[in-house]
């Protein structure tokens, strides 16, 4: 596996909205006029991504348009600022769990029962 190691990912699943309002916040929702997501904008955004989260789990990357639909329009309601909130999530997320439990096995030497 040549692949680069990922820092700072995190799971769409998550259901903690300070770590999405982090992701959102500072991110640029236009780029002409420099507009940036505010802390308020982006903790409003995240209530909204974590409630349908926890309505329905994200099992993949394509239920990243989903969630930005579930968004709601905090950060803006053009179709620059609905990208931000999709290319957020693109970047620093996933669904899977596969490497936390490889590093289980690996460090006890054994499959969980």
């Amino acid at each position: 596996n040549t692949a680069p190691l990922r820092a700072g990912v995190v799971s769409l699943n998550t259901g903690n909205i300070a770590v999405i309002t982090a992701i959102l916040m500072g991110a640029t929702t236009n780029e002409t006029a420099a507009t940036y997501a505010s802390r308020t904008n982006a903790y409003q955004t995240a209530q909204n991504i974590v409630t349908e989260v926890n309505r329905q789990n994200a099992i993949g990357r394509a239920d990243i348009t989903r969630l930005v639909g579930a968004a709601g329009t905090a950060l803006g309601s053009s179709a620059e600022a609905k990208q931000t909130v999709a290319r957020a999530l693109a970047e620093l997320s996933q669904t899977r769990t596969w490497n936390l439990m490889i590093d289980v096995i690996a460090q006890s030497g054994r499959y969980p029962a």
